[in-house]
Parts: structure tokens; C-alpha cells; sequence
């Protein structure tokens, strides 16, 4: 049975999502939830996995369904909708049932009103996924597809096996079509401190890693290291005309520098923000600051198409495969 369980996951849709395609299509898009679920469908078949759909308008519907996962399910692709940003009870739900947990949400919740900026549920969550449209769907699921199951946001991210390999889309290296598009990673200070190791060790291994995730993903990639706030944006502003994209992992330029979110905004290209930290560490409460210290956002995300949060250096891969989308 452990065996079996493992290639299971669940994806749950919470309040309003059944109306997608009818419901402000502006923001959330003229897919029904439906579509979407079949598109996850076909992508679980090509990872080797299954997938269990839910959806309910009920709070208590909700966490029902979560609890029952727990020990049926490798992992859980959760868009609460508006539960994400006040049920105690659902982050409860979620951070006792031992079950890897994806945040997903199709629209960028930072571009949003400031009380959807808030998450109650992220810091029980492995990471956090979102503004991709459905695409965000498939993401979560990659996610959990490569990592342990059991643990829920407690489990190891080191301990992680590696993302699954996934067909390179139309356009990429590999795959019919023209030539394999090019990003750039624009990488701030203490993007992933690490005892014991020096940065210029850390930068190699970093630079390995993105060169194996863009030849799996089907893509070309440069690294910008950036120790400065002024630094970043002469990078970012080189960037025009030469990249398709850019994953900017901004560490400690995340917060506290308006320029560089200017400069993100003013771009042509297409930029999501990624952060690598292991998400239970990112969401660590600061008792004098309140909730608000237990999030995965940045400033610099609303001057992004998207986010992704929690997965470690993977996330590099699926920002590739979201901006490839």
C-alpha cells in the first residue's frame, strides 16, 4: 500500500472556483474548472501519478476532504480561494494531516487588494505557487511529483528527489520549432546562506544546477550576481533585448528596495520572483511583528507575472518551465 499511495495526489479547489470561465474572466481566466482539471488529468498521466479532484464552497467541506487525505495521498494542490486569508481552521486542517501541500492561485495575489496579500495557510505548506493561471496547477503538481511524501511542511526539502523530467515545450531546445529561448537568473545577496560554504562555492554549485535544470527544461540560461541594490537593476536593464524572461531570486533586495521594483515593472520581459529559502525557515514567525513576518511575498512580486516560493533550487526549474508556458 505505501507504494501505491504514493503515486496519489489530490487537487482541491476551494470556494467560488467552480465558476471559473463565468467569474470576473479578466482576473482568473475563460478556462472552466473543468478544463482545468483535465489539463491536470493529462499532465498526472505523464508524471505516472493520479489525481482525485475536490471542490466545495464549504469551510467544513474542506478540511473533511484534507483530513481524509491524510496517509491516502502523496501530496495535496490546494487553492483555497478567499479561505487562503482567514481560515485558521483550514491551515489547521492542512498543517496536521501530514501531506505535502502546494499553495497554488491562478491570479498573482500580490497584485491584489492588500488583504489577499496574506496567507494563512503558506506557512504549513512545502511552497507556494502563484499568478501562472491554471499553468500554476501543473506547477504545484511537478512539485509535489518530486518530493517525499508523508511529513507535510515539515519534510526535508535536501531530501527531496529531483523534479521529474517533463516533455521540452513546442519552441525549446529539443523539441520541433525555432531556436531554445534564453533567461536570465538575477540572483541577490544571501539568496541561500549556507554554513560551512564559502559564496564562491555556493555560486558554482548554483550555476551547475541552473545549467542541468535549462537542459532539462529545454532552454538557455545566464546567472547575474548581484551583491547591491544598484548592481541588480544595471543587470536587469542590460537584460532588454537579450533575454526572453527573467527568474529573479532577489534574497536580501527582496524588501526595502523600491528602485528595484520600478526597474522589474518598467521591463518588457516577462519576470517571476522565486524564492528558494526552505519555507518553514521563510515563515518563521516574529512574535513582534505578527502574522504578517509569516509570508512568502517580497516587494517585488507585484512587478512580477508570478511567484514561486518553498521548493529550493527546483524552484528554478519550474519558474523555467512557467515562463516557457
Amino acid at each position: 500500500m505505501p507504494g501505491i499511495m504514493q503515486t496519489h495526489m489530490a487537487v482541491v479547489h476551494g470556494p467560488n472556483l467552480n465558476m471559473l470561465g463565468k467569474r470576473e474572466v479578466g482576473i482568473y481566466g475563460s478556462k472552466s474548472m473543468e478544463e482545468i482539471n483535465r489539463e491536470v488529468e493529462s499532465e498526472a498521466a505523464s508524471l505516472g501519478v493520479s489525481v482525485e479532484f475536490f471542490q466545495s464552497n464549504s469551510e467544513g467541506e474542506l478540511i473533511t476532504f484534507i483530513q481524509q487525505c491524510r496517509g491516502r495521498k502523496a501530496g495535496i494542490v490546494l487553492n483555497a480561494g478567499a479561505y487562503t486569508h482567514y481560515s485558521i481552521a483550514l491551515r489547521d486542517a492542512v498543517g496536521s494531516c501530514e501531506v505535502p501541500t502546494v499553495e497554488v492561485h491562478i491570479s498573482n495575489i500580490h497584485k491584489r487588494e492588500p488583504f489577499r496579500h496574506l496567507s494563512m495557510i503558506a506557512p504549513v505548506c512545502i511552497g507556494q505557487i502563484s499568478g501562472f493561471g491554471s499553468f500554476s496547477y501543473i506547477l504545484g503538481l511537478r512539485a509535489l511529483a518530486g518530493h517525499p511524501p508523508g511529513g507535510g511542511a515539515t519534510a526535508s526539502r535536501p531530501t527531496s528527489k529531483p523534479l521529474p523530467a517533463v516533455s521540452p515545450p513546442a519552441g525549446a531546445a529539443g523539441a520541433a520549432g525555432p531556436a531554445a529561448k534564453r533567461f536570465l537568473a538575477a540572483i541577490g545577496p544571501d539568496w541561500n546562506p549556507a554554513e560551512n560554504v564559502s559564496p564562491e562555492a555556493m555560486r558554482r554549485h548554483l550555476q551547475r544546477h541552473l545549467e542541468q535544470s535549462a537542459e532539462e527544461a529545454g532552454t538557455d540560461i545566464d546567472c547575474l550576481f548581484a551583491e547591491n541594490e544598484p548592481d541588480m537593476i544595471q543587470g536587469l536593464r542590460r537584460a532588454q533585448g537579450k533575454y526572453e524572461g527573467i527568474i529573479i531570486n532577489a534574497g536580501g533586495l527582496s524588501r526595502g528596495c523600491p528602485a528595484l521594483h520600478d526597474t522589474l515593472e518598467a521591463t518588457a520581459l516577462p519576470c517571476t520572483a522565486l524564492s528558494t529559502f526552505d519555507f518553514t525557515t521563510y515563515c518563521t514567525a516574529d512574535s513582534a511583528a505578527g502574522e504578517r513576518n509569516r509570508q512568502p511575498s517580497s516587494e517585488i512580486e507585484s512587478a512580477c507575472v508570478g511567484s514561486i516560493a518553498g521548493f529550493g533550487d527546483d524552484g528554478y526549474l519550474l519558474a523555467m518551465y512557467a515562463l516557457l508556458n
